[in-house]
């Protein structure tokens, strides 16, 4: 968690001894997470040394680390000259700076990453709700102009900058895309979950056709592969939940999950009649 920095070990230790005898986080700050859920807990002590390594940078730096950081920990230089909305000479000074004071570093001849994931997850929690949300379309726009010719690896990425820019018909979308990708090659864990995240975002739909044709294709593809790994009262559970997102004149969708629950049936060894009975109303 702290990459073996001095600093970062003797705070983070400290703060853990301090909520472990007080019972709450040390100096009110140590159990706080960054807005970024995917980084630890920052002791304060640390954030401010971060902080200060950060306002040190010219407006230009600061702008460019603060886009880099909704980019993720690690970034290209394309997507991050496209995402900025800089300049070629702007983005080479800045970038300069940044690769000066220790910010980031070189991971190849177009390819960077931020010195300390810390250090990323304070400049993204400097945004403000609002700037967050421009620089993620932003983010996910790039992605899809750099990578155009081949979009399926970042199909995900894309999918999770929609999704936290709150522009949820796009993320699932893209999940999906990225959940079939997954598929193909039976990548089923990695599938299910993308496909987890984007049943997360349904509720932020509107409540209609469109929600439940979306609807009605996540679950479905969900109970497709829990029947590939035999799972079979989770693919029933799921096929359940596509049926109750079948409008009345649906019926081939009807029919076709009915088959499909048929089927699972059969696989699990359950009772003729209802298999049946599944069979029966696919017909």
């Amino acid at each position: 968690d702290t990459e073996g920095n001095p600093l970062f070990i003797v705070e983070t230790v400290r703060a853990g001894i301090a909520e472990r005898e007080t019972g709450r986080p040390g100096d009110g700050e140590a159990g706080r997470r960054t807005v970024d859920s995917d980084t630890a807990t920052l002791p304060p002590k640390v954030r401010a040394v971060i902080q200060r390594r950060l306002a040190l940078l010219s407006p230009g730096a600061q702008a460019l680390a603060e886009t880099a950081a909704v980019l993720g920990r690690a970034f290209t230089f394309p997507v991050l000259a496209h995402a900025s909305g800089l300049d070629d000479s702007a983005i080479v000074q800045g970038m300069d700076e940044l690769w000066r004071r220790r910010i980031v570093r070189e991971q190849g001849a177009d390819a960077y990453d931020f010195s300390h994931d810390k250090i990323r997850a304070v400049a993204y929690a400097g945004l403000s709700p609002m700037r967050r949300r421009a620089a993620h379309i932003r983010a996910a726009e790039a992605l899809v102009a750099v990578y155009r010719a081949e979009l399926s690896p970042m199909r995900a990425q894309i999918a999770e900058h929609y999704g936290r820019a709150g522009i949820s018909e796009q993320a699932i979308t893209y999940y999906r895309q990225a959940a079939s990708a997954a598929q193909r090659v039976f990548a089923f864990s990695d599938a299910l979950d993308l496909l987890k995240r984007a049943v997360s975002l349904l509720s932020a739909l509107p409540d209609d056709s469109s929600r439940r044709q979306k609807s009605l294709q996540l679950y479905e593809q969900v109970g497709d592969i829990h029947g590939w790994l035999a799972h079979h009262d989770s693919a029933l559970e799921a096929y359940r939940v596509a049926q109750e997102s079948i409008s009345a004149d649906a019926i081939l969708d009807r029919a076709r999950l009915h088959r499909k629950t048929g089927n699972t049936l059969d696989r699990a060894r359950c009772h003729y009649d209802e298999i049946a009975a599944e069979y029966e109303a696919a017909n």
